[in-house]
This record gives C-alpha cells, structure tokens and sequence, in this order.
C-alpha cells in the first residue's frame, strides 16, 4: 500500500527540523511518498527551471537520493527501499536548486523500526547470495596458490636475497593478508673494514646489518696504497657471514695518489676519494674550472645578471653613475664589470636633442658612447661585442642628467624576464618603468612616468606580457607623496598602456596581471 505524506512549506520561511510525523517499518520505505507543496510569500511558488532532490540520511552515514516530480507548484518523490534499510533513526530534507543556488525546504527526522514486511532490502554491503559467497571464496583459494607459485620464483632471483611472501586470512572478516619482499639492487658501501688484495672469500667486521651478492665494498682509509680499493660481495649476510673478495682499485693496482684533475675517474668516484686528494686534482684544475661551476648555477643565458643600472647624481650634473655587476656575452663569456661613479656625457647640442648609450664593451668595460643630435634623433648601434645597458635622453640645451633622461635598457637573464619599454606620444619616467614576468606568468609593473596627453599610449607591451582578457584598469597614486591625487591606468589585450585623469608622477606600483600565456 502507498502511503502519500503531504506537507506545505513557504520558500521565504526558515526550515527548521521537526518530527516527520510517522515512523517506517524497515524494508517498507517504498511505499511512502514525500508529497511538499511550494509557496512563495503565501502565494504560488514558481518552480521553473527548478530541480527537487529527496534526500534521506541513515544512521550508517549513507545518504540515499531520489529525484522529486514536479507538478505545478508540488514536488513529490517515493523514499527509496535503500532509505529505510537500516534501523535507528532517518533524516529526510527536500531540496530545491535553481542557477546554482540550493534551498532547503524540507527537513524531517523520524525512527525505521524492526517490523514484519515482504521486501528484504540490501543495504549495499551485503553479499547478495550463497553462489556469490561460494564464488568469492574459491576465487580467494586461486590468489593463494599463485601467491605460493610468486614465492618459489622470488626465491630463484638471487642467492643471497631475502624474498618473502605470504597469503594468510584475515581472522577478522576473512580477506586475504598479502605480504611481499623481492631483493633490492646491488648497493655501495664504504669503510676500512675490509683490506689486503685477497681473492678467496672471506668474511670481515664490516658492521654491515646485512649484505647481498655483488654489494662492493670501498676502502676509505689512511693507507695511501690500499685507497679506493673496490671489494665485491660474493655470499650475502650479515656483518659476521657475508664474505667478500677484493675486485680492483679505482686508481689501478699500484694505489698511486691522484696529483692531477685529468686521474679523478669523475664517472665512479662519488664520495669515496680522501679529502687531500680531491683537493689538490682541484688546485690543479685551477680557476678555471670554478668559474665554470659558477657559470653553471647562475646562468640561463646571455645578457645581465645583475647591477650596472645607471643613474643622475645626486647633484646632477653631466656626469651618471653606473654600479658594478655581472654580465654573460653572447659567447658565454663571464664578465663582472667595476663601477663608474662618474661616466662623463658628451655636452649637449645648443638646438636638437640626442640619445646617448651606456654600454658594456667586449673587453667587459662600463662604456659611453654619443649618439647623433637631430630634430629627431635615432638611438647609435652598440659597438660590435658590447651589451647594452641604458639610454640617455639628452635634451637641447642640457647642462645636467636628470633620472628623467635615462631609460635602462638590459637584457636580463635568469628568472625575472624583465624589460624596459620604450616611452611613446611624449611620456617621461623620473624613475625606470619596467615590466616583469614571472615563471607562472603573473606580470608586474614599476617606474614612476609623467604623460603629456591623456588617454593616449605611453608604451607597449609585448606578446607574452599583455593580460589574458580585453582590458584591464588600475587605480595608480600620482604628484608628490601624500597629496592623494589618482590617476586611472588602462591596460589593453593589443599590449597598450594608457594613462587617464592626474597626469604626472604616475606609479606603476600596483599594476599586476596574468599574461596570455
């Protein structure tokens, strides 16, 4: 018999739990049916594109689930049989979900009891039949003979390995205890346990808790003409029973001491050679090779490593200061460059501008070089085997350098993929604007810049650089610190960058963005 339970629930009221009125035989959940109707502020509740869930939680921790009908304003839905498969108390809540928002509008709570029924319900745990249960203990007598027939052929893999399995049930529930071990790889040590030249296998003190067959043995020790010498494991035990034999010597029979780079065998000496020794292969090897181990860790390319920025003095005056730094060429040439506190600028022309550039020369030697004054004037090539290092923006008339005429210019390597744009449409940096990225590709902006037009680019950002969506704005800090003056930065999908509204001293500071990777 079908046993319909109804209930009246307005959306707009808070649900709170209540008894549900009824309790359930066990076995007997099929035959209730959940009947809610839905009213919204006393009126008609609109359930369009609504879905209604029925949810039933048992006292095992299982939730059941079913899927409500909709009629008009009424949802309804029959408690699964699973619902009431376990005694001890039932939670049942209605849920009403639309555009991704879920409202709770039922929640009851009531006992399923022990009672005659003509329905046997499988809570989901429970072997459903004795062929099923035959079945799965002859299939666990099958696992343990392979088990049986794994172990005979772990035993055949080496004699002196401790192979093990095992196959035991489980006095609890039954299932299967499975227990493995297969040997491990031949193994390296080393001490001064083991000495002489001796082929006939012999067991030492080694303090080794166990030993395997071709394990090698290195000797580590003082005496300079047993060295290196390599022993091999030729029956495996313990500290007291392995016994071993010697093989050879990594420095040949003689044990000769290692005077030069070229006598290290790199390939198998490890951790294994005295310390006097490695030390004096090294001096040998000589500054060289350092410097190459250096090269190693901090290079991932060509271009500027770090310092050489340049700028105006603090009483500017014709003169800039470049810093000290480290620089790869294009050949892979290291060079650290000294600093040039007072790198002397070319007195400017009477009527035209110019760009001068500060350069790093193929000898590794902060460098100047003049460019050409003209109403519009070009930027000069940096001399064969130089690397560029910043431009000079060196107006007519000029009697001193000011931050605001230098633009840096580096190739940077390593991980801060950093750059400086050149400025467009008549905008100046008092200090450098540079643009970095970094290795998850989040871009950042910095440099303070004074635009002369608003709303027209100031630079351009390059593939790679530029945000992942149509455009991007920022709220920026401009003037002097404290004034509070704000500037709007626009930054676009084609890589422009526009200033709106306060116009001078604009901080890039807070521009940060995802690329378009």
């Amino acid at each position: 018999m079908i046993v319909n339970h109804e209930f009246t629930v307005d959306i707009q009221s808070p649900v709170k739990q209540e008894m549900l009125g009824f309790d359930i035989v066990k076995g007997d959940g099929g035959s209730h049916v959940i009947s809610v109707t839905l009213l919204d502020n006393g009126a008609v509740a609109d359930l369009t594109d609504t879905v209604a869930e029925l949810y039933t939680m048992r006292s095992d921790g299982e939730t059941v689930h079913a899927e409500m009908n909709k009629t008009d304003n009424v949802v309804s839905a029959a408690m699964p049989v699973e619902a009431s498969a376990i005694t001890e108390k039932i939670e049942i809540q209605v849920h009403l979900a639309k555009t991704g928002e879920t409202l709770t509008v039922l929640n009851r709570y009531t006992t399923v009891r022990d009672g005659i029924t003509d329905v046997i319900v499988d809570p989901g745990n429970t072997i459903p039949s004795i062929d099923a249960l035959l079945a799965q203990i002859s299939n666990m007598e099958n696992k343990t003979a392979a088990i049986t027939g794994i172990t005979a052929e772990a035993e055949m893999l080496a004699d002196s390995s401790v192979p093990t399995a095992s196959a035991t049930p489980d006095p609890g529930d039954g299932h299967i205890n499975i227990a493995m071990g297969f040997p491990r790889p031949p193994k390296t040590w080393s001490g001064e346990a083991i000495t002489g030249t001796s082929t006939t296998p012999t067991a030492y003190a080694t303090g080794i808790t166990y030993a395997m067959v071709d394990d090698l043995y290195i000797y580590k020790g003082a005496t300079d003409a047993e060295k290196t010498r390599v022993y091999r494991c030729t029956a495996g035990g313990n500290a007291a029973t392995a016994l071993w034999v010697y093989d050879n010597n990594w420095r040949g029979a003689a044990g000769a001491a290692i005077t030069t780079a070229s006598q290290l065998p790199i390939a198998d000496a490890g951790a294994y050679f005295p310390t006097d020794n490695v030390e004096a292969a090294l001096q040998t090897a000589g500054a060289a090779n350092v410097a190459a181990a250096l090269a190693i860790v901090e290079k991932a390319g060509y271009g500027i490593i770090s310092g050489l920025a340049v700028a105006a003095q603090s009483t500017p005056n014709m003169t800039v200061n470049v810093a000290s730094g480290v620089l790869y060429k294009a050949d892979g040439t290291r060079q650290a460059p000294t600093a040039n506190a007072a790198l002397a600028v070319t007195a400017a022309d009477a009527t035209n501008p110019r760009i001068d550039i500060v350069y790093i020369s193929s000898a590794g030697v902060v460098s100047y070089l003049a460019g050409t004054a003209a109403a519009t004037p070009t930027i000069p090539s940096v001399p064969s085997g130089g690397l560029l290092d910043a431009q000079i923006n060196v107006t007519a008339a000029a009697t001193t350098i000011t931050n605001t005429m230098i633009v840096m210019r580096q190739k940077l390597v390593l991980t801060e993929n950093r750059f400086y744009p050149d400025m467009q449409n008549g905008a100046t940096a008092s200090t450098p604007v540079s643009v970095r990225k970094d290795a998850d590709g989040t871009v950042f902006m910095r440099g303070i810049l004074t635009v002369a037009t608003s709303g027209v680019t100031v630079f351009t950002l390059p593939a790679g650089y530029r945000p992942n969506i149509s455009e991007m704005w920022y709220k920026a800090f401009a003037g002097s610190a404290g004034a509070g003056n704000v500037a709007d930065v626009r930054v676009m999908a084609s890589g422009e960058v526009r200033i709106y509204g306060y116009l001078t001293g604009v901080s890039l500071a807070g521009v940060v963005f995802k690329a378009d990777l």
